[in-house]
């Protein structure tokens, strides 16, 4: 890898985690000062054409951002036509939201949710008006504008849903949030595009383009409804209330995901990309992300559900107790998928699309047959249920990743071991120090600060005894991505 290319990636990588700590963390804060003014109902409310307008985004996306980040060389009217294919299917579905947000409302069991369905039909145009924009920026590496862009739009649209909650508007003040952040984020990328749209189509280059789009859509929406299918049999099974206290119990596990996975992921794809050809440096690549992601992340998540009791009544309040489970059996689930995505990474630098194809329809499968046949009686029970559907295509992820990049399975072990003998040993001493402490009524976040010092010294001195000058060295590698 070049001198230049380094310098790149590892500014990429920077503005990769300002992008998502920033934006990310700002979000959360909001978030915690709108759960302690939204009844479970209301969130459940805002959930639920949240939910409509995630899906309506992957439609009009068609899984054209990928693509373009993906192929190596691509001409200004190469973009042309999938621009026009994506904002007609945005502008299709805004007005179908706009004609049939009662029937919609009544589809998902949430009536109350048709008003709000119909002032939502705005968004899916300007989001996929800046999706194109988003993909030359990462093509780029350019996530220095993508992180501006992120933090201008978290700001003021947290701004505009805690004066909205805090004057009692309730779940429309989460949907306002997301109207002024599409908005602001739109208006921050086209004041200085990459790209302009012409009038010209290269329709050979799109064929190109499709062919990985197809897989990568396909991908995608699979993908949604694997995640998001527990939300939909939440809500038919148990109503906005119960969606709404899932919601919350998931907001800790999908802000960690975000944040951290995304910082290592969006750049893992986009520099392994650079580098797909040659299979050594890319098993290298691989592994050492791989051994990065259970040392640092993965702890973490196990560190969240350690505190899951504690951290939940703090963040959110007392009315919450019920998301404490959730959040504990989600971040469980996260500290194995932060590990597993550099598989899809590792076969997206290779072009292998269906392949995260066939890994995602298994997801949902699995996801589908397990939620559908349970008989959970909580939300607790069917959360549980979810997460060992998830877990249960592991193996096959990492079968496809260890596949893609010839390396064998002592290798990979070698890389997660380390940081799942921490992880686990760490849990453990926090359920032991637990058991100590007094109860946590009046004390709460005295214990939660000495039960998370208990976890955060097991680890370090766990990965200390065990893997310290490894770790450094794969830091340094990361850092300036380079074969050693």
């Amino acid at each position: 890898m070049t001198a230049g290319l380094r310098k790149r990636t590892v500014t990429a990588l920077l503005w990769s985690a300002c992008q998502s700590w920033g934006m990310k963390l700002l979000a959360l804060v909001v978030f915690f000062v709108l759960a302690r003014h939204l009844t479970p109902t209301e969130m459940g409310l805002a959930q639920a054409v949240i939910l409509i307008l995630a899906f309506i985004a992957i439609i009009s996306e068609q899984g054209f951002q990928d693509a373009i980040v993906q192929r190596p060389n691509l001409a200004p009217e190469d973009l042309n036509l999938p621009f026009i294919i994506s904002m007609a299917t945005a502008f299709t579905a805004s007005g179908a939201l706009l004609m049939y947000s009662t029937e919609i409302a009544r589809a998902l069991s949430a009536d109350a949710a048709a008003p709000l369905i119909a002032v939502a039909a705005i968004i899916p145009p300007i989001t996929a008006s800046s999706v194109f924009e988003i993909a030359m920026r990462r093509k780029q590496l350019d996530f220095k504008t993508l992180a501006f862009a992120s933090l201008i739009a978290g700001l003021l649209s947290g701004i505009v849903a805690l004066v909205m909650a805090t004057n009692g508007y309730g779940a429309a003040s989460l949907i306002a949030q997301a109207i002024v952040a599409a908005i602001t984020t739109a208006v921050v990328l086209w004041r200085k595009p990459l790209w302009k749209p012409g009038r010209k189509f290269a329709k050979e280059s799109f064929k190109g383009l499709l062919a990985y789009s197809t897989s990568a859509f396909g991908s995608r929406l699979l993908d949604f409804f694997s995640g998001k299918i527990i939300d939909l049999i939440i809500l038919s099974r148990f109503g906005l209330s119960s969606l709404g206290i899932f919601t919350v119990g998931a907001k800790l596990y999908l802000t960690i995901l975000q944040l951290l996975a995304s910082t290592l992921i969006d750049v893992a794809l986009s520099a392994m990309s650079k580098i797909s050809s040659d299979t050594e440096r890319l098993r290298n690549a691989y592994l050492r992300f791989i051994f990065l992601a259970s040392c640092t992340t993965a702890p973490l998540f196990v560190g969240v559900a350690a505190l899951a009791p504690e951290a939940c009544r703090i963040l959110f309040g007392d009315q919450w107790h019920e998301a404490e489970q959730v959040t504990r059996w989600l971040c469980f689930l996260g500290a194995a998928q932060v590990v597993q995505f550099f598989n899809s990474s590792a076969l997206g630098a290779r072009g292998k699309a269906n392949q995260i194809l066939a890994l995602n329809l298994l997801k949902f499968s699995l996801g589908a047959i397990v939620l559908f046949s349970a008989s959970a009686s909580t939300i607790s029970e069917i959360t549980l249920f979810f997460v060992i559907s998830q877990l249960a295509v592991t193996p096959v992820s990492f079968f496809f990743g260890m596949r893609v990049t010839q390396t064998k399975i002592g290798e990979v072990l070698s890389q997660i071991m380390p940081g799942l003998i921490a992880s686990a040993a760490a849990y453990a001493c926090t359920e032991v120090a637990r058991m100590y402490i007094p109860a946590p009524e009046g004390n709460l976040l005295a214990n939660a600060i000495v039960l998370g010092t208990v976890y955060g010294v097991s680890v370090m001195a766990v990965l200390g005894a065990t893997s310290a000058k490894k770790l450094r060295t794969h830091i340094s590698y990361v850092a300036n991505f380079r074969s050693q």
